[in-house]
C-alpha cells in the first residue's frame, strides 16, 4: 500500500476520529508534566467534578493526520498557526471523541500549508473544544 503524503491531502477530506478517555491517571500525568497542581484537576471544579486541563486536547489534530498520513508525510512541518477554543473543559472520566478534516490547503511565500479543523465532543455529543491548526511544510 502506497503511503499518502501531505501533497495528497484534499480540501474537505475527512480525517476520521480518535477517542480518548480523560482518566485521572492521564490528567495527573499531564498536569505533573506542566507542574500544575490546581485542585480543580484532582478534587472538584465549578463543572461538577475534577476537570482535565483544556489544552490536553491540543494535539489531537496530529493524531488524526498521522492516522491517514503515515511515516514522513508531515516531517518538515511547522505549527505555523493555532486557533483553539475551549467551550468547556473536559471532565475527568469523560470519553472524548475528536473528529477532523482538511479545511484548506494553500501556497504562501513559496511554502505549502494545510489547515486542519477539529471538533472534540463528550459522550453526550456536546462539543467542548474546537480548533483550527495550520501546518506549514518547509521542505
Amino acid at each position: 500500500m502506497e503511503q499518502k503524503t501531505w501533497q495528497d491531502a484534499e480540501i474537505g477530506e475527512d480525517l476520521g476520529s480518535v477517542v480518548q478517555v480523560m482518566s485521572h491517571e492521564e490528567i495527573n500525568r499531564y498536569t505533573e508534566s506542566l507542574d500544575d497542581a490546581d485542585p480543580w484537576y484532582r478534587e472538584g471544579s465549578p463543572w461538577g467534578g475534577p476537570i482535565a486541563p483544556p489544552l490536553i486536547l491540543v494535539n489531537e489534530y496530529i493524531r488524526l493526520f498521522k492516522k491517514k498520513y503515515h511515516g514522513g508525510a508531515w516531517s518538515g512541518s511547522l505549527h505555523s498557526k493555532m486557533e483553539f477554543e475551549t467551550i468547556r473543559p473536559p471532565l475527568a472520566g469523560a470519553v472524548i471523541t475528536t473528529t477532523g478534516k482538511i479545511a484548506d490547503k494553500y501556497l504562501k511565500r513559496g511554502r505549502w500549508s494545510l489547515v486542519i479543523e477539529t471538533s472534540s465532543r463528550d459522550e453526550t455529543g456536546e462539543e467542548i473544544v474546537k480548533s483550527k491548526m495550520t501546518l506549514t511544510f518547509v521542505r
